[in-house]
């Protein structure tokens, strides 16, 4: 195939960063690891459905919008636990959808480096072994 320009690597992990970004397992996919990015993106939705059950059957918004649920001119100790746990669901599920997405990124470029370096190295061995 020929040998890569030394800038290549750089490019590489830029684009592989950006794929990355955009939608976490898309800068695997582009590096070829096709089984990890796969299973990155399918990660990612189940994060993403995990922080829209907080929405379904209205826990969302009756925990949030709506703090103060009367029954009988009293705060239900029910809907106020049924409000909280949709609460903290929901904000545990930000929470993880952004550290995955941060973490895609970062490997994502780790291993276009890990790949870039390695295809340096044979490169110099290729160029080493037909000089001498």
């Amino acid at each position: 195939m020929g040998t890569v320009p030394p800038t290549s690597p750089t490019k590489r992990d830029g684009v592989a960063t950006m794929l990355s970004f955009l939608c976490p397992g898309l800068g695997h996919i582009y590096l070829g690891a096709i089984l990890r990015g796969a299973g990155m993106i399918i990660l990612m939705l189940v994060i993403i459905q995990s922080t829209l059950a907080a929405h379904r059957d209205d826990l969302f918004w009756q925990g949030i919008l709506v703090s103060e649920i009367q029954v009988g001119g009293q705060t239900s100790a029910a809907s106020m636990h049924q409000s909280m746990v949709a609460t903290y669901w929901f904000l545990g599920s930000i929470s993880a959808a952004a550290l995955w997405w941060i973490w895609g990124m970062v490997s994502a470029r780790r291993l276009a480096q890990r790949l870039g370096a390695a295809t340096v190295a044979a490169g110099a061995r290729d160029g080493s072994s037909s000089v001498g």
